[in-house]
């Protein structure tokens, strides 16, 4: 078997690459806290990622998922249609807040697609995601108080980032 050759780079290749090196990995991947998923959370229709000391509770027509010692809330609940969802769909349903001056970025989490807004109502921060992914409508919503505004944002990105479909709805 023939030995595998490795040439490092010599001194002025490492100035170099150390330069690039930070313009690569961007600002986001020297700020975003690393959380390790520790469990998913599995409905009929959409998976997520959520760390081990997370609680999940179901209501009626929602699951609220939290960090008992944390300081928010986020609610997800999921529809399935017939037919696929469309971007005009989404629009319709965040139209209210949309109408009231919220501006809209588009994202993409994991296996969905759509908008997020986010606003400040009753001394409280919110932030909403109208997502689709085939027949799947996927809804959530976060929320604290407006002092906490941010303390948990980097772990809430990390878990919607894990979001699946599970199920693609019916036929």
């Amino acid at each position: 078997m023939p030995a595998l050759r490795v040439t490092l780079p010599g001194p002025e290749m490492r100035g170099l690459i150390s330069m690039i090196l930070p313009v690569v990995h961007g600002s986001q991947a020297q700020t975003r806290k690393k959380y390790t998923p520790m469990k998913t959370f599995k409905t009929p229709h959409w998976q997520i990622d959520l760390p081990d000391h997370w609680q999940v509770e179901h209501e009626a027509d929602h699951h609220v998922i939290h960090d008992p010692q944390g300081r928010g809330e986020l609610q997800l609940s999921a529809t399935c249609f017939d037919e696929p969802v469309s971007g005009d769909m989404l629009y319709d349903m965040a139209a209210e807040h949309l109408q009231a001056s919220a501006e809209e970025d588009e994202v993409e989490l994991g296996d969905f697609v759509g908008i997020t807004l986010d606003y400040e109502a009753g001394g409280e921060y919110w932030q909403e995601w109208y997502l689709m992914s085939g027949r799947v409508f996927l809804f959530a919503t976060y929320g604290c108080d407006l002092a906490d505004e941010g303390s948990e944002a980097d772990i809430i990105a990390t878990m919607l980032e894990s979001l699946r479909v599970t199920a693609p709805g019916p036929a």
